[in-house]
């Protein structure tokens, strides 16, 4: 124990002297670990709420305050004038041509002020900052960790005994580690997730490897059997997996399944009736799940109908409804929100206000937060290449059943990727657009747009085109917002090749936006694609 001096042995005990760790240092903190002995954390003194007056630590007279430098701000600054602190208080003073002025934005930096008025420059296309290509088999889902790192999976067929690896990159396109994933077969079907500094890969199987999210190294691994299907899998506030999973046999059983974060040793097995089709979590770790309802002999099923639970951690079921809007695909606050568009309190199960309406084939997943609700909509879907039929992006407020907006409503947007929620509440996507009122003028070009929550869009930057003279090009899959970069999967077909080009990872500086600190913020809640709230 390096905190204990002359330490020794007594009846089970380590005793001895307690270490001192005293630097003398009024501006640090000063603590002992057992493993590492002394630290001393740098002393953070409280700011003060004026803005013109700062703290800092004197080595002497420990924390003190004292007036911020001349020129920093201290209120909103225009062309007409500025805020900024001037011998310790704030003061209105004059700009001169050339001040900055404007919000800047991920392709286009602020404006200068000339003759009182705000000139900005014109906005420009995307800013890439790196790129990869993938393997044919490749399963990106936009996961990311709290340092900023990507993860992904790649598979590949010329590898027999273990064919896919987990991928890690850094944000600025480091390469961290490539790590085999044990049983995993094919990138269709398989899950990965982050949460509490471990990432877990499973297969289709029921074969789940987890690794350290720092080195790559393999923590645990249970293997795939041959009558075990993996259908859902999520992880709760304790970083522990929770897993759908269905064996077969005389009569198939499904479950949710809990495995320990650490050890990977099953927890807990919840029985479930028939065929599970969807699981997530609220921030109380409840598991709303949804499956088939049992119909009895006298009955016919005109159209499918699911039962949707909610399963304490414990096991207990709180409540149990039938519902006809699909599986539960995000939940936040009281609000459990199927495929439909259907809402449902979570905590008693009734139904709450929500606009149902049609998905779009493969739609993007939706976005929840505190004050609204993104989710895109459709009349009707189709995907030819990919791309995705009449569809729009609407938005709600918690509780009301009217959209408070609905954005392209004269245009359709033949293709969207997954949307992230940003921490000014906007909804950050990248789509192209065709206007429905004049079909002859059309572009195909694919732009990062911000949507704020009345329907007013912030920004748009040019991605890149959606067509080449030989196909389409798709950015419709899952993204990644971190560490100012936006990443995305880019898809290109072409019709006179063999095959279709390689997939590229393209990753894009995006200085200035940030994932929402709470609220379901991404397809799977999290960044670290959990299935939970964040």
């Amino acid at each position: 124990n390096a905190c204990i001096t002359a330490g020794h042995c007594l009846a089970g005990v380590c005793i001895g002297s307690a270490t001192s760790c005293d630097d003398s240092d009024v501006c640090t903190v000063d603590a002992c670990d057992a493993s590492g002995g002394c630290l001393h954390t740098p002393r953070t003194c409280v700011a003060p709420k004026d803005p013109c007056q700062v703290a800092r630590c004197d080595p002497t007279a420990g924390c003190v305050v004292e007036a911020a430098s001349d020129g920093t701000s201290c209120g909103a600054s225009d062309c007409s004038g500025a805020n900024v602190c001037m011998a310790g208080t704030c003061q209105r003073v004059a700009v001169p041509d050339g001040y900055p002025c404007g919000d800047a934005m991920a392709c286009r930096g602020r404006g200068t002020c000339s003759a009182g008025t705000c000139s900005v420059p014109p906005a420009g296309p995307l800013p890439e900052v790196w790129h990869t290509t993938l393997s044919p088999s490749f399963s990106f889902k936009g996961v990311t960790d709290a340092a900023g790192n990507l993860y992904w999976v790649e598979c590949s067929n010329l590898e027999v005994l273990n064919p896919c690896s987990l991928v890690s990159r850094t944000a600025d396109g480091t390469s961290r580690f490539r790590a085999t994933a044990l049983g995993l077969r094919v990138a269709e079907g398989s899950f990965h997730l982050v949460s509490h500094g471990r990432v877990a890969v499973a297969g289709p199987d029921g074969a789940i490897t987890t690794f350290s999210a720092m080195t790559g190294e393999r923590l645990w691994s249970r293997a795939g059997q041959s009558d075990l299907h993996l259908v859902e899998l999520a992880a709760d506030s304790l970083g522990d997996l929770v897993a759908a999973q269905m064996r077969d046999g005389e009569s198939e059983s499904w479950a949710l399944h809990t495995f320990d974060a650490a050890s990977g040793d099953e927890a807990s097995i919840i029985s479930l009736p028939t065929r599970v089709v969807g699981l997530v979590l609220d921030a109380s770790d409840t598991r709303y799940v949804a499956y088939v309802r049992p119909l009895a002999e006298s009955q016919v099923p005109i159209a499918p109908l699911l039962q949707l639970s909610a399963i304490s951690p414990n096991g207990l079921k709180r409540w149990s409804v039938d519902v006809s809007g699909g599986p539960p695909v995000a939940v936040y606050g009281e609000d459990v929100l199927l495929k439909s568009g259907e809402v449902r309190s979570a905590s008693t199960g009734a139904p709450r206000p929500g606009k149902h309406g049609e998905i779009t084939h493969q739609a993007p997943a939706p976005l929840m937060s505190s004050t609204v609700r993104y989710r895109w909509q459709g009349t009707f879907g189709f995907a030819v290449a990919g791309y995705l039929g009449w569809q729009w992006l609407e938005g709600f407020t918690p509780g009301v059943e009217v959209e408070r907006f609905s954005w392209s409503t004269v245009a359709n947007s033949p293709q969207a990727s997954e949307m992230q929620l940003l921490d000014d509440g906007t909804a950050l996507f990248a789509s192209s657009m065709h206007s429905l009122n004049d079909l002859g003028l059309q572009t195909d070009d694919v732009y990062l747009r911000s949507i704020d929550p009345n329907g007013v869009q912030k920004f748009a930057c040019l991605v890149g085109p959606g067509s080449a003279p030989e196909g389409t090009i798709l950015y419709t899959g899952a993204t990644a917002l971190t560490a100012g970069h936006w990443a995305v999967v880019k898809k290109q077909y072409c019709s006179s090749c063999v095959v279709d080009p390689l997939p590229e990872l393209r990753v894009f500086s995006a200085r200035g936006l940030t994932v929402a600190p709470s609220g379901w913020t991404g397809p799977r809640g999290t960044p670290g694609g959990t299935g939970a709230p964040r």
